[in-house]
């Protein structure tokens, strides 16, 4: 077809003047670019039950029972590479509690705040930037320090076969994935007294150093 609107080109035919007088050669050509990219691209997107937009998860319906304001994360340790070795555990992948509302210190994003990746790295490791993630927990370390309880990180979800062995994480759901609450949990806002104070120049080394729940870093 292109072959033949080629040839056309080199003869003198041309629309009527109330079609605008061009030559016949191009009206063809843009028909056979737009049949060209038409059948190449028919079945080319996918297509899913739309229904599937109002499907809720019983995890979710027992998380949408706690009208107060928390964020959530999820627990990914090393075991999950033997459970899955493709890809971990991944449970309730970032960004979709996003979908439901929820508030995650995960996050798949294009831009990501340096300070915000810095604060997580202290927490644990962020070995998914290169991926524009930030990556869930991944040992008790994390799990365990105060800046998760500072970023209000009440529930940390996990795979049905990783618990979380630790006095301060309770669980509270156990069915499809398993949550725990975090009873250590902060407020996103709270006072402390006067003279808890830190002053530095450094503070993510005095993050390090200084318990957040009880100093302030300025």
């Amino acid at each position: 077809m292109s072959g033949i609107v080629l040839r056309v080109s080199l003869c003198p035919i041309y629309l009527p003047k109330r079609f605008g007088g061009y030559s016949v050669w191009k009206p063809l050509a843009l028909g056979v670019i737009a049949l060209d990219l038409l059948v190449g691209a028919i079945g080319f997107n996918p297509s899913v039950d739309p229904r599937l937009l109002d499907y809720v998860p019983p995890v979710v319906k027992f998380l949408q029972q706690d009208k107060s304001m928390w964020r959530m994360t999820a627990f990914d340790p090393a075991v999950c590479a033997n459970l899955y070795p493709a890809q971990g555990c991944k449970t309730f992948n970032a960004n979709g509690p996003w979908y439901f509302g929820f508030q995650d210190v995960r996050g798949y994003d294009s831009i990501i705040l340096k300070q915000y990746a810095e604060y997580m790295s202290v927490i644990d490791a962020q070995d998914e930037t290169q991926f524009n993630r930030i990556a869930p927990l991944t040992t008790y370390g994390g799990l365990d320090s105060p800046m998760l309880d500072l970023l209000n990180v009440k529930y940390v979800l996990t795979d049905p076969q990783v618990p979380i062995e630790s006095p301060k994480y309770k669980l509270v759901y156990d069915a499809e994935v398993k949550v725990y609450e975090n009873l250590g949990v902060l407020p996103r806002a709270f006072t402390m007294p006067i003279g808890c104070e830190t002053i530095t120049n450094d503070p993510l080394s005095a993050l390090k150093e200084h318990d957040p729940r009880t100093t302030v870093i300025i």
